[in-house]
């Protein structure tokens, strides 16, 4: 069934040049950004990923400087991974001055998985926020979403978790980490 992802971090999928130095004059901040090539990856996550694929768009930042607006999505090999029994197919991540939004596409309906998930939801966010697994039913309490018609735990700080139906394939699941200014 492949490595199971509740409580992991997000892989690195990205990486950004670190000075002014190393871009040309008139560089636009997407020219800072690349995807990682598959045999740059951490080798925890290399066996898993079998794509890796980049846009990157020019915004506006907190202070109004140009500002790389991100999405990398890497296709994961066929029963490489899970979160909470249900595999994971892809990993989204969007990453912007304002906010990220990483996500792992499930491949399970939201109403079939929706009790699983539940639990690996608490559980992704008890090992990820330090609380004991004992925890009181306050310390990452799941919450109905009725934006996304799901789940969603507030971690605090603009941030949260979410798990809810694919808006783009009714067979498929979102698991969301995502933060925002």
């Amino acid at each position: 069934m492949g490595t199971d992802l509740v409580g992991r971090p997000f892989p690195s999928l990205t990486t950004t040049l670190t000075t002014t130095e190393e871009m040309s004059p008139g560089a636009s901040p997407c020219d800072a950004v690349r995807a990682l090539r598959l045999d740059e990856l951490d080798a925890e996550w290399a066996p898993m990923v079998a794509d890796i694929a980049l846009s990157c768009e020019v915004g506006q930042g907190i202070e109004d400087e140009p500002d790389a607006n991100t999405t990398v999505v890497a296709k994961l090999r066929p029963k490489a991974a899970h979160f909470g029994g249900a595999p994971v197919v892809e990993i989204r991540m969007s990453d912007s001055a304002w906010g990220n939004d990483y996500q792992y596409v499930l491949d399970a309906r939201f109403g079939n998985a929706r009790q699983r998930l539940s639990t690996a939801i608490r559980a992704h966010c008890l090992k990820n926020f330090e609380a004991a697994a004992d925890a009181p039913d306050t310390v990452c309490r799941i919450q109905r979403d009725g934006v996304h018609g799901g789940l969603y735990i507030d971690t605090g700080e603009g941030g949260g978790l979410w798990v809810h139906p694919d808006p783009d394939n009714p067979r498929r699941t979102i698991f969301a980490s995502a933060w925002s200014e």
